[in-house]
């Protein structure tokens, strides 16, 4: 599996934003704080607002109108996330904008990013530090028992 998810992360057809897109449309959607944080923590360090920008196109709002390739992921995710499948006119779309091997790999990344996001929901894998707000703040941070600390330790997974 983790070959796969090396391919659909870092080597598929979809353009590097646009694949980024497609992941926090996915973690957004099964509401997977690490993938959401992690990944806008990481890609819009010193970018100012547009982490919030990245953040509010992912959960389908933000300003617009949006480039038509970023709606187009957007419409592509969003439908098939939703439906478990895509209708005739959005596969069009996005394979005469990507290709077919592109609309191959945008699905792979969805379907393999929901398992990611799930696997890591059910551990309740804490999110990365980040300045991105959660989607559930009352969401416990972990099942996993964390012996005590000495008062000059700080707490695992703690941000610094």
């Amino acid at each position: 599996m983790q070959r796969v998810g090396e391919y659909l992360r870092f080597n598929n057809t979809i353009p590097t934003k646009l694949n980024e897109f497609a992941i926090l449309i996915t973690a957004r959607h099964v509401t997977n704080q690490f993938g959401m944080g992690g990944a806008l923590s990481a890609r819009d360090e010193g970018r100012g607002g547009e982490g919030d920008a990245r953040r509010a196109r992912a959960q389908g709002a933000g300003p617009r109108p949006w480039r038509p390739d970023e709606a187009l992921i957007h419409d592509f995710c969003t439908e098939l996330l939703e439906t478990h499948r895509v209708s005739d006119a959005t596969y069009a779309r996005a394979a005469a904008q990507f290709g077919e091997q592109g609309v191959v790999d945008l699905v792979g990344t969805v379907g393999y990013f929901v398992t990611v996001c799930l696997v890591m929901n059910t551990a309740l894998t804490p999110p990365p530090c980040s300045d991105v707000a959660p989607f559930n703040p009352d969401r416990p941070r972990s099942r996993r028992k964390i012996p005590a600390l000495s008062p000059h330790q700080p707490e695992q997974g703690a941000c610094q």
